[in-house]
């Protein structure tokens, strides 16, 4: 093989294969990179994977002040929504209507205050807990606080009143009694917070407890929900904004905020990927059409090693060896790119007061072994198919 080298080698552009090289993999790490924003900014950012559900609620108006108005959501307008393709699914929300008294005497929590609970259909839950069940006869009731109510307690009401604070775990250790009472009947209970949920923005029961209080110490349901929940596909869809917007009906803003810009990262970040796949393709080009001059200034050449008994994947092998000693230095470069490049998004983001995040997300590994494999099985077949024409 040394008189295929001695052939080929003066012949091989050092500067197109140089340039071809820089190109592939600079391209690599702006397409895996721009994988990873996406990935990291979804997940922590805008924490997508709970932003499909939408609470809803009509507006308040002068007339529901004076009581002359109802903005309850009646059978006919749920199922309306339910009619509606962007809607997956519909959840009413229901409130309790009878009174509801807590206290605890035992520190170090005491106090006596008036409270209200609110319940929704399992399969709306972010989570149910083990102890999430109750029965007619258990005096035992547990409940679900919203994240953000354990952190205005924590650091709104807890320091100026001089009382514990609770974290998530800690919180579930305190026991309060509760008196329902209604329509000259009383019951007492005992509650617990077995788990805080990031969904429902209230003090959440077991949907069957909520109807028992209600239908014995307060009023049956009338089929009217002052809040409904919607499963959608997509909280930014402009047909759900705009039906919503004319119904006169509120929704939870932020997550329709965070819809409209996870889709404007999404395009951004498509057109990034799609503009790195460019240079990728550009740079494989002109890395082909190097090894494709050298087979063409040595066209008389290669005839006639094979006359003189050389086959095609022993030319071949010539431009293969240069092609993976090639291979694994680009691929060494663009995987260290792609190591700092997430290092760096990773330290940006966590010095932004987000949650931690993975160095690398297990999408970006993917995304990298993929493109350098289909680099590397194109750059291989284009070389073969070159050589039998000669």
């Amino acid at each position: 093989m040394n008189q295929v080298t001695k052939i080929f080698r003066k012949n091989l552009s050092k500067f197109y294969l140089t340039i071809s090289s820089i190109g592939i993999i600079i391209g690599l790490i702006i397409s895996v990179l721009c994988i990873d924003i996406y990935q990291k900014v979804s997940n922590t950012v805008m924490k997508s994977g709970d932003r499909n559900h939408l609470i809803i609620n009509k507006k308040v108006s002068l007339l529901n002040t004076l009581s002359l108005s109802d903005n309850s959501f009646d059978s006919t307008e749920i199922n309306e929504l339910r009619s509606k393709n962007f809607i997956s699914k519909v959840g009413e929300i229901r409130a309790s209507n009878c009174r509801i008294w807590a206290f605890r005497d035992e520190e170090p929590l005491k106090f006596k205050t008036d409270l209200f609970f609110e319940s929704i259909q399992n399969d709306f839950l972010d989570k149910i807990p083990y102890e999430w069940k109750w029965r007619e006869e258990d005096e035992f009731v547990p409940v679900m606080i919203n994240s953000d109510f354990l952190n205005l307690y924590n650091f709104a009401f807890a320091k100026t009143q001089n009382l514990p604070q609770f974290s998530a775990s800690t919180i579930g250790k305190i026991t309060v009694m509760l008196e329902t009472y209604g329509n000259g009947k009383n019951r007492f209970f005992k509650a617990r917070i077995v788990d805080v949920s990031d969904r429902i923005p209230s003090l959440i029961v077991p949907d069957n407890f909520l109807t028992y209080i209600n239908n014995n110490f307060g009023k049956a349901s009338d089929g009217k929900f002052s809040r409904l929940i919607l499963n959608v596909n997509n909280p930014s869809d402009p047909q759900l904004v705009n039906y919503l917007s004319q119904q006169g009906y509120v929704a939870n803003e932020d997550i329709l905020k965070s819809g409209k810009s996870k889709t404007v990262l999404t395009q951004l970040m498509g057109s990034q990927v799609a503009f790195a796949l460019l240079i990728i393709s550009l740079s494989i080009i002109i890395a082909s059409i190097s090894f494709e001059l050298v087979m063409a200034k040595s066209k008389r050449d290669i005839q006639l090693l094979k006359h003189l008994g050389f086959t095609t994947n022993e030319i071949g092998e010539f431009f293969f060896k240069r092609f993976n000693i090639l291979f694994c230095v680009q691929l060494l470069f663009a995987i260290l790119g792609v190591i700092a490049g997430g290092y760096f998004i990773k330290v940006f983001i966590e010095n932004s007061g987000f949650e931690k995040v993975e160095l690398i997300s297990t999408y970006s590994i993917i995304a990298l072994i993929i493109l350098a494999t289909l680099y590397f099985i194109f750059f291989k077949w284009r070389t073969k198919q070159n050589l039998k024409r000669l």
